[in-house]
């Protein structure tokens, strides 16, 4: 038996017709296989238990509940981070699990939460906009109003178009979003069928 490895990056095997030595390498893989399988015991208790837990006991609901509609917003360092790390000590801790506790990872500095955000056109007509600020964007100090500009820029030429017209204005920039409209729901209900085929697999 002979091997002819390539020296490209993905290595090929060659075999080179000699059907004893083919025969007597397979034989010894599948002896090798075999002992391999009988050494590792399957524990069907212990799947079973695992299979109860995860169908019939599961909390994940409830604790990404918990997580993000209870507990708000988590950005870095934020009060909603706090109250979903606070409740996840709580609920470790009620579990049993000893010693459950939040760790510093280092100075990151101030959080940041929305307390109040509000946008709306006020000319030629009242139309109310639905906008939600960046992150660490700072306060208004109370409503501002001016006129609005949107900045189209395509290439870095477009720059030289709004040197000196943008300042004092309410500045629009172009989202790279898309924002075509779809005609197609974004979920879609489970059948009274398929219900029933995830009820007889649980049974």
């Amino acid at each position: 038996m002979s091997i002819i490895i390539s020296n490209k990056r993905k290595k090929s095997l060659h075999w080179k017709n000699n059907p004893k030595d083919m025969k007597k390498t397979f034989t010894f893989l599948f002896l090798f296989l075999s002992v391999v399988g009988f050494a590792q015991e399957v524990d069907l208790e212990a799947i079973h238990r695992i299979k109860q837990e995860g169908l019939n006991n599961s909390k994940v609901e409830e604790i990404a509940f918990r997580l993000t509609d209870a507990s708000g917003p988590r950005l870095t360092n934020s009060p909603g981070y706090k109250r979903a790390a606070d409740w996840a000590v709580q609920q470790l801790t009620g579990w049993g699990l000893k010693n459950a506790t939040l760790e510093k990872w280092g100075d990151f500095g101030k959080g940041w939460q929305i307390e109040k955000s509000y946008a709306a056109m006020t000319a030629p007509y009242y139309f109310q906009i639905s906008a939600t600020p960046k992150a660490w964007t700072g306060g208004t100090n109370g409503p501002i109003a001016g006129e609005v500009t949107l900045l189209a820029i395509e290439k870095e030429e477009d720059f030289k178009k709004f040197e000196g017209k943008i300042a004092g204005k309410i500045v629009l920039v172009k989202s790279g979003a898309n924002t075509n409209p779809t005609f197609e729901a974004d979920a879609s209900r489970i059948t009274d069928k398929e219900l029933e085929k995830m009820e007889i697999g649980r049974a």
